[in-house]
């Protein structure tokens, strides 16, 4: 690189913004040129602050190690953006750590020299001392910082013709998505296949007759053009050559895509490719590519550790994409743009059902979740539809399969003696199989998370792997109803007693904003037929079960009140006028829990499109006339 590209590259960067051409030639006398490869490390946390940072090509991934030495994303610096001045500033070691996500150019100006810059360029104090006003004002408002992933890697390396035409339907179907909101999507492909539609993106073939090395040049020369952009580029490859594994050493984030069937044929073709490359290891995300009316059981265990979350990406047959194809894809664009939706779904028996009316009213606005938590009845609901089921049918179901036979809708009080009968026969299991069958949570279409408490430990025991039907016994096996489930060393029973709406448990599991669904927070007003204006000498004796559940229902709305800090938006559902027993009534508590989300929807698609825009990162821009990059809030 010659001084007048160091030149322009200052005067691109947000550090260099309104300065005058002396000025920036002063920084640029001070600053000196590094390259660091994918995956080497610019600095580590905890080490001493020695040097400024200015990205000129490429782009750096910032961590933050926690508490258990997990690695947890804060944020990308792309070309046109600066990093590494909080620690000189301060004199305190760096608080993170940066990663080169892909080959990138840097220009460092030492310590020294920052600090006589300081103290002769008040241009260049000024536009430091601007980066740490944005950072400050989004620490301030809770705005996150989570940069969008801008190169994703698309890898099908197997020979299936039919493999071949759903990962060209996902690359299709994903650039769409990105594009539309108005974001430019530059496909670059090894080969282009005939009559395959990428729609309004732009589709650069990699030249065949090249070296591993001239290859990889040109798709770096590629990527320079539009990583300091609002731009996204998706490198669709069909083969693990050489060259295939330098090129993804280049994506931020890689999807393997596979389908079931093939398994046996691309798994050493993975084993072969991390053992070239490790460093693909902690980019490479698992992604299975399923038709319509996949059985969710056939899917297999994943043959190797990678990074989560892996994908169950559901693929039309038809041109219109179906319901589960539209899901599938907006949680691959959310977990691209790093902004993951969790929602937790609390307890409540019967009265559950109006989760499922909160659901529909979220698919009717198109608004899908990445990551789903349940307790007792939120479990009961929330694992038929991360299986895919939609919330009619699952109201029909729940309404066809726990409705009192006979005998039961003849005797006093038959609704409740009819779900003691439930638990004490050990029903609940074959009636939970006839409709999801013996499928795992690790094979759901979206990630699931269930929620019981072990009375042995005393603590609330999460599941997101094993048999799901067990997952919901152990979550609605209500004490002093049921006998706990002994298993694995633990005595479970009914998580809610510790955690009703487990909202607490998704932001470590990725969740960038959390939506809560409180279906216990209205009691009603009488209880056993008494209200307080009942005299005492009027007052009824409630049966054994009812106590059981109204105290359940008073401890609910307590813990609740702890334990929701999380949540970022909460959608109360008055099911007070409904019996805890009474599942027939599905259809109406559906509506009420419709009607209840229809009401809070336009204040949450006001906070989701904040969430989308701060997400990206587009919305904070230096009002500079020679810069073209976004400041971040996360010092380093």
């Amino acid at each position: 690189m010659n001084d007048s590209e160091k030149f322009q590259a200052i005067r691109n960067n947000q550090i260099g913004c309104g300065l005058s051409q002396d000025q920036i030639q002063r920084i640029c006398d001070s600053a000196e040129w590094v390259e660091f490869r994918s995956g080497d490390k610019v600095f580590s946390q905890d080490d001493a602050g020695d040097r400024l940072l200015l990205v000129v090509e490429g782009r750096v991934r910032i961590t933050v190690q926690s508490g258990d030495n997990e690695s947890q994303f804060v944020d990308y610096r792309s070309a046109g953006e600066h990093f590494g001045e909080i620690s000189l500033l301060t004199g305190e070691p760096r608080a993170t750590n940066a990663i080169a996500s892909m080959d990138t150019k840097l220009l460092c100006v030492s310590q020294s020299s920052f600090q006589d810059l300081l103290a002769r360029v008040p241009g260049f104090a000024a536009n430091v001392s601007r980066s740490l006003g944005y950072r400050l004002r989004r620490e301030t408002t809770g705005e996150p910082s989570r940069g969008a992933a801008r190169v994703i890697g698309l890898i099908n390396p197997t020979l299936d013709s039919y493999s071949k035409k759903l990962s060209g339907r996902l690359t299709s179907q994903l650039a769409d998505a990105l594009s539309a909101d108005g974001g430019e999507v530059h496909i670059i492909v090894d080969r282009v296949p005939s009559n395959q539609d990428f729609g309004k993106a732009r589709v650069s073939e990699i030249p065949r007759n090249m070296s591993r090395e001239a290859k990889s040049d040109w798709v770096r020369r590629e990527l320079s053009t539009g990583t300091d952009a609002e731009q996204f580029t998706l490198i669709w490859l069909s083969e693990t050559t050489p060259e295939a594994e330098q090129i993804l050493l280049q994506c931020e984030q890689i999807l393997w895509l596979s389908i079931p069937r093939e398994l046996r044929n691309t798994r050493p073709l993975l084993f072969d490719m991390l053992r070239s490359e490790p460093g693909l290891h902690k980019k490479i995300h698992w992604g299975w590519m399923l038709r319509e009316g996949y059985e969710p059981g056939n899917i297999p265990p994943l043959p190797v550790k990678l990074e989560q979350p892996d994908f169950k990406i559901v693929l039309s047959n038809s041109i219109r994409s179906s319901r589960l194809e539209r899901m599938s894809i907006s949680r691959l664009v959310r977990f691209v743009r790093k902004t993951r939706l969790g929602l937790a779904l609390g307890g409540g028996a019967a009265r559950g059902m109006a989760h499922l009316g909160v659901l529909k009213a979220f698919e009717n606005e198109g608004i899908y979740f990445d990551v789903i938590a349940g307790t007792s009845a939120g479990a009961l609901v929330g694992v038929p539809y991360a299986l895919g089921m939609t919330p009619d049918e699952a109201t029909d179901a729940f309404r066809q399969d726990l409705s009192p036979g006979w005998l039961f809708s003849r005797i006093p009080k038959g609704k409740e003696w009819y779900m003691l009968y439930q638990f004490r026969m050990g029903k609940w299991d074959a009636l939970l199989r006839k409709r999801i069958g013996n499928v795992k949570l690790e094979q759901l279409l979206t990630p699931m998370h269930t929620v019981t408490a072990d009375l042995i430990a005393g603590r609330q025991v999460i599941r997101d792997r094993g048999d799901a039907t067990h997952a919901i016994l152990e979550s609605i096996n209500l004490p002093n109803i049921a006998k706990p489930i002994m298993r694995d060393g633990m005595a479970l029973v009914d998580g809610g007693i510790l955690n009703n709406i487990p909202s607490d448990i998704l932001p470590e599991r990725g969740a960038d904003f959390v939506v809560g669904v409180d279906i216990a927070a209205q009691m009603a007003r009488q209880f056993g037929k008494n209200s307080q204006a009942t005299p005492s000498n009027r007052m009824r004796s409630p049966s054994q079960l009812q106590t059981i559940i109204r105290s359940n229902e008073i401890q609910d709305r307590q813990i609740t009140a702890l334990r929701t800090r999380e949540v970022d938006q909460m959608i109360v559902v008055d099911t007070s006028m409904f019996d805890f027993a009474d599942f027939t009534r599905s259809p109406e508590m559906s509506r009420v829990g419709e009607e209840a989300a229809t009401r809070a929807m336009p204040e949450l698609k006001k906070l989701l499109a904040r969430l989308q825009t701060t997400g990206s990162s587009a919305h904070a821009r230096f009002i500079c006339p020679n810069s073209v990059s976004r400041p971040r809030h996360q010092g380093e």
